[in-house]
C-alpha cells in the first residue's frame, strides 16, 4: 500500500511585488506558457503546447531532467490540444476558420500526427496535409485511442475510422447512417454503441452492436434537443450516458439497462451539473467525473487514492489530475488558487513527490492579484444569485464597478484564475460576475428560469440587481459603473445600456449579438432550415413558434436611441459563432442615433480570443476606454 504522505519540491517562488504598479496588460493577455500537457505512456516524457510571444511551439521534455528534447514550431493554425498515440508519436488537435459553402465563417478542427522518430513533419490524419496547408475536413473528432498500435479512432463524416498516427494510413471500422452523431468503443477499439439524431424529425436513438456483429436499437425517443450523451463503458462494460432527467433535473451519469431505460446513477452531484467526464486513455473506459470548482470523483480505486493524496498535499488548490502514464506511476497535476494562475506539477506516485513545472502565466507569478471569491446577492424577487466578486487591492470603500456577465447564456463563471477579471481588478475596478438565472451548471430549473428573459426579463434583471446589491454593500460607486461582456455577455452589456440606461456610465461588448432575429439566420441548418442550435435559441429566447419580429423589443440594435452610456464594440473578423456584422449593425444604429461609440475590429481572431496579439489589443482598448469613462478610478500608483 502506498503511503499518503506526499512531498512537494521545486515549488514556484511567489514573492510580494516590488512596486505598486500592477502587471502590464500583456501579462494577462498572454496565452498559456503551458497548455494541454500530456504524459507519454511509458512515463519518461511529457509534451505540451507553449506560447511565447507570437509563436506557438510544441515541446517534448524528459521527465528525468525536465529538459526539452524536441521543439516544433506550429504555424498557421490554432493548436488546441496534444496527446500521445504511443511512446514516439503525438496527436495534435488544431483548428482554423474557413468560409463554408453557405458563405459563413466556421471553425474547423482536425487531428494531426507527429512522428518523433521521423522528420517531425506534421501530418493531417486521414488527409495528408501539413498544418499550414489547405482546408480542414469538417466532422472529424477523436473517439478513442489504441496506444498499443498507435492508432487513433476518429469520426470522419460520421463514420468510425482507425488512423495510424505515424503514417496516416486509414481504415474504415464502421459505416455510419446519414444521421450518426457519436460512437462508443471498447478497450480493443471495437464499436459497441452509436447515437443517431435526425434534426428534421427530432428523432433520437441509441444503437447497440450485438455479439453477431449486427446493430439493433437499444432505445429511441423524440426530443427537440439531443440532450443525452454517450460517454463510454465503465469497468464492468456497462454503457455510461450523461443526461438531465426531469427528477432531479441535474446532469449526471447513469448506466443504461438492457431494455434501453436509465439504470443506476453513477455520479450525481447534490446541486451542480456534471461538467467533465474522465476517460482512461489506455482502455477508453469511464473512470471518473467532476463538477466545476471541485476535484474529480474517481470510480477507479487507484486513481481515487492518488486524488486523496493530492487533496491532502494541495489543500484549497483543487488539484486536478491531467494525465498519467500507463502504469500510473507518473502524473501531471494542475493546481489553482483564486488569486494565482494555474500551476502544473509532475507527480511521481512511487516516490510520493510532486515537482512544480511552470504556471500558465509566469509573468504573473510574482504579482499580487486580488482574491476572486464566491459572492451571492438577493434579486428583486427574493432569489439568491450566486457569482464571484473580485475587489481591487488597496482600495477601501466603494470602487468603480465592472459588471462582467458571462457568455452562453447557459455558461457559468467558476472558481479560480480569470485572466480578464483579474486584469480589471488590477486596474482598480471591483468586478462582479453573476451566474444569473439562465446560466448553466446549476440544473435544469435554474437554466430554464432564464428562458425568455433576455434583455428585458429576468436574466437582465438579475444583472441589474447585482449592481444594486454591490452599491448597497458599499462595494461599488453608483456613479461609476460599466457593464462589460463577451458573446452573450456582450449582448447583455448593450441590453443594459439600452434598457436600463440610468445604471451604466459605459458599456463594452466583445463579439456580441444585438439583433436577436439574426440568430436564426446564423444557425440555419441544412435540413429544412432546422438545427439543434436554432432549437436551443428558440427555447432560450422564449420564442415558442412566434415570429422573430417578436424579439425586436429585446434587441439593442432596435433601441439605440435609448442608450446614454458611451459604448465600445470589439469584434473578431473571423468570428464563426457571432458574425462581425452584428457589431457593425450596432455601430450604425448608435451613430444614426447620435450616440458615442468606438469600434475595434480584430484581424485574424476568432470568437474565443485565441490569439495573444488580439487579446492584448482588446485589453488595451478596454483599459483606455474604462479609464476615460470611469474618471477618478483609484489605481495603486
Amino acid at each position: 500500500m502506498k503511503s499518503c504522505c506526499l512531498a512537494l519540491v521545486g515549488a514556484l517562488c511567489v514573492g510580494l511585488p516590488t512596486a505598486a504598479q500592477p502587471p502590464p496588460p500583456s501579462a494577462f493577455a498572454a496565452l498559456p506558457a503551458m497548455q494541454s500537457p500530456a504524459m507519454s505512456p511509458d512515463g519518461t516524457r511529457y509534451a505540451f503546447i507553449a506560447h511565447a510571444g507570437d509563436r506557438t511551439l510544441l515541446y517534448v521534455a524528459q521527465l528525468a531532467t525536465n529538459q526539452a528534447e524536441t521543439v516544433i514550431n506550429l504555424i498557421n493554425a490554432r493548436s488546441r490540444a496534444v496527446t500521445w498515440a504511443n511512446d514516439d508519436t503525438l496527436v495534435l488537435l488544431a483548428s482554423e476558420t474557413e468560409t463554408s459553402f453557405a458563405a459563413r465563417q466556421v471553425e474547423s478542427f482536425a487531428p494531426f500526427g507527429i512522428d518523433l522518430n521521423g522528420d517531425l513533419s506534421i501530418r493531417q490524419l486521414a488527409g495528408a496535409r501539413t498544418v499550414g496547408g489547405g482546408t480542414f475536413v469538417r466532422g472529424r473528432r477523436l473517439i478513442g485511442l489504441e496506444r498499443a498500435t498507435g492508432q487513433v479512432l476518429a469520426s470522419i463524416g460520421g463514420g468510425l475510422y482507425s488512423v495510424n498516427a505515424k503514417s496516416g494510413d486509414t481504415d474504415e471500422r464502421d459505416e455510419p447512417s446519414g444521421f450518426t452523431r457519436d460512437w462508443v468503443v471498447d478497450e480493443n477499439g471495437r464499436a459497441r454503441y452509436r447515437i443517431e439524431y435526425r434534426d428534421k424529425t427530432d428523432y433520437f436513438q441509441i444503437l447497440r452492436r450485438g455479439g453477431d456483429g449486427l446493430w439493433s436499437v437499444l432505445g429511441a425517443r423524440t426530443m427537440e434537443l439531443p440532450e443525452l450523451d454517450l460517454h463510454g463503458l465503465d469497468a464492468e462494460g456497462e454503457l455510461i450516458v450523461g443526461v438531465r432527467p426531469t427528477n432531479p433535473g441535474r446532469y449526471g451519469l447513469y448506466t443504461v439497462t438492457a431494455s434501453g431505460a436509465l439504470g443506476r446513477p453513477v455520479f450525481l452531484h447534490d446541486t451542480l451539473d456534471v461538467s467533465d467526464v474522465r476517460i482512461d486513455p489506455y482502455n477508453n473506459r469511464v473512470v471518473g467525473a467532476a463538477v466545476e470548482g471541485e476535484s474529480p470523483q474517481w470510480f477507479d480505486a487507484d486513481l481515487r487514492m492518488e486524488q486523496a493524496s493530492l487533496d491532502e498535499a494541495f489543500p484549497n488548490e483543487l488539484p486536478w489530475i491531467v494525465d498519467w502514464s500507463q502504469d500510473r506511476s507518473q502524473f501531471i497535476v494542475q493546481t489553482e488558487y483564486d488569486n494565482r494562475a494555474p500551476v502544473f506539477h509532475l507527480y511521481d506516485a512511487n516516490e510520493r513527490v510532486a515537482r512544480a513545472i511552470t504556471s500558465t502565466h509566469p509573468e504573473l507569478d510574482s504579482a499580487e492579484l486580488a482574491p476572486r471569491v464566491p459572492y451571492t446577492y438577493m434579486a428583486r424577487d427574493g432569489v439568491e444569485i450566486p457569482g464571484y466578486l473580485t475587489r481591487p487591492l488597496g482600495i477601501e470603500g466603494p470602487a468603480p464597478l465592472v459588471l462582467l456577465p458571462h457568455g452562453g447564456p447557459a455558461d457559468r463563471d467558476v472558481d479560480g484564475f480569470d485572466w480578464f477579471a483579474h486584469f480589471l481588478a488590477s486596474r482598480g475596478y471591483a468586478v462582479l460576475q453573476p451566474n444569473f438565472r439562465g446560466s448553466g451548471g446549476y440544473g435544469r430549473a435554474w437554466e430554464y428560469a432564464g428562458h425568455g428573459g433576455w434583455g428585458i426579463g429576468v436574466m437582465q434583471n438579475d444583472l441589474s440587481d447585482g449592481v444594486a446589491a454591490a452599491v448597497a454593500a458599499g462595494i461599488a460607486d453608483p456613479a461609476r459603473v460599466c457593464i462589460v461582456g463577451a458573446s452573450y455577455g456582450g449582448y447583455a452589456a448593450l441590453a443594459g445600456a439600452a434598457f436600463t440606461p440610468e445604471l451604466y456610465r459605459c458599456a463594452v461588448s466583445i463579439n456580441g449579438v444585438f439583433d436577436l432575429g439574426d440568430i436564426f439566420t446564423m444557425y440555419r441548418g441544412s435540413r429544412d432550415g432546422r438545427s439543434a442550435a436554432m432549437t436551443y435559441f428558440e427555447q432560450s429566447l422564449g420564442l415558442e413558434g412566434r415570429s422573430t419580429r417578436g424579439l425586436d423589443p429585446a434587441s439593442p440594435a432596435q433601441h439605440a436611441a435609448q442608450v446614454k452610456a458611451a459604448v465600445l464594440l470589439i469584434h473578431a473578423r473571423d468570428d464563426s459563432v457571432v458574425l462581425i456584422g452584428q457589431s457593425r449593425k450596432m455601430e450604425r444604429a448608435l451613430r444614426d442615433a447620435g450616440k458615442p461609440v468606438q469600434f475595434v475590429e480584430l484581424e485574424g481572431e476568432d470568437h474565443w480570443l485565441s490569439e495573444a496579439k488580439t487579446r492584448l489589443e482588446s485589453l488595451e482598448a478596454v483599459d483606455a476606454f474604462l479609464a476615460q469613462q470611469l474618471a477618478g478610478r483609484t489605481l495603486r500608483d
